[in-house]
């Protein structure tokens, strides 16, 4: 299986995508990655429809080949703070769970039976698991480190909506 970065991704985030989701992918039993053709971790996406989403598998891509991971950097990287960057940690732990999503998607393919309005809720559940697998020796450090960013994203997101507010007040106040 190959891993594909594009080159402007490396430049943005100066984190090594490729070095990390190898890491990540030596959880995975051998037989759960079985047909998968690649990884490609783009910007962001060309498509609008996938515009809200981190990652897809795609089953048949349209370039045709075998199946395909694609991760959105920007939409798993971009949503946190400046100062989280300096923590990789962080960084993979918000790739492994956009990557074991799709892994379990992928899985999910392998193995029929499951039924499509489960699909969410399975890979969701598969994501988890492998989540807990790799980060096991780093509880100590994710515990507080949730409680520590989870104030620090509600904050971004006020601080956001206040930015919004005071440029739709500029904007009807003549000059």
């Amino acid at each position: 299986m190959r891993i594909e970065i594009a080159p402007d991704v490396q430049y943005r985030y100066r984190f090594d995508f490729e070095r990390h989701i190898t890491k990540l992918l030596s959880i995975v039993p051998p037989e759960h990655l079985r047909r998968l053709e690649k990884v490609v971790v783009v910007n962001s996406w060309k498509h609008k429809k996938y515009s809200s989403v981190r990652g897809v598998y795609l089953e048949r891509p349209p370039e045709g080949g075998g199946p395909v991971i694609v991760l959105d950097a920007n939409a798993i990287l971009g949503q946190f703070p400046f100062f989280a960057r300096c923590i990789p940690l962080v960084y993979r732990m918000a790739l492994a769970t956009s990557l074991y999503h799709e892994i379990g998607h992928h899985y999910q393919k392998l193995r029929p039976g499951i039924k499509r309005e489960d699909w969410e809720q399975n890979a969701e559940q598969y994501a988890r698991a492998l989540f807990q697998k790799a980060f096991w020796s780093y509880r100590w450090a994710i515990v507080p480190l949730r409680i520590f960013l989870k104030p620090v994203k509600m904050l971004a997101h006020l601080a956001l909506r206040v930015g919004k507010v005071v440029l739709a007040i500029r904007r009807t106040i003549p000059s």
